[in-house]
């Protein structure tokens, strides 16, 4: 009455091992995906960070940090959409000087520590997206 059937039992072989891949797969990919996404205010807060360090580096490299003209050499690295306040700290934290325009609320503070002259110097620049 019964026969045995190669083709049938196959099938159903690979059926069973088509299943188990498929459900290995959503597993793996459900334990590797990131758990959370990065808010479109935390990337441009990260963003403004890399703009003031990055310019921040270049004046250093190029030794422009001692200049009066500090101010003006960061406005010419830094995008045209972001605002920023410089102020210039001497070794014992007084401010030295210092621009004061109106920072935003989402406004980053990025900072370098040099040595300018023999006196430790303290840069501190806020940015934010005008």
């Amino acid at each position: 009455m019964f026969r045995s059937d190669n083709k049938a039992q196959m099938h159903t072989f690979e059926a069973i091992i088509a299943a188990i891949l498929m459900v290995g797969a959503v597993m793996f990919i459900s334990v590797t995906a990131p758990m959370g996404t990065q808010s479109a205010q935390q990337y441009s807060e990260v963003q403004l960070k890399i703009y003031g360090r990055d310019a921040l580096n270049v004046l250093s490299v190029e030794d422009k940090l001692q200049n009066n003209e500090l101010d003006v050499n960061l406005g010419k690295l830094l995008p045209e959409n972001v605002g920023y306040n410089v102020i210039v700290y001497d070794g014992a934290g007084t401010p030295i000087s210092s621009t004061n325009r109106i920072t935003a609320p989402n406004a980053v503070v990025v900072y370098c520590i040099t040595s300018i002259g023999g006196d430790v110097k303290e840069i501190r620049v806020t940015l934010w997206y005008k």
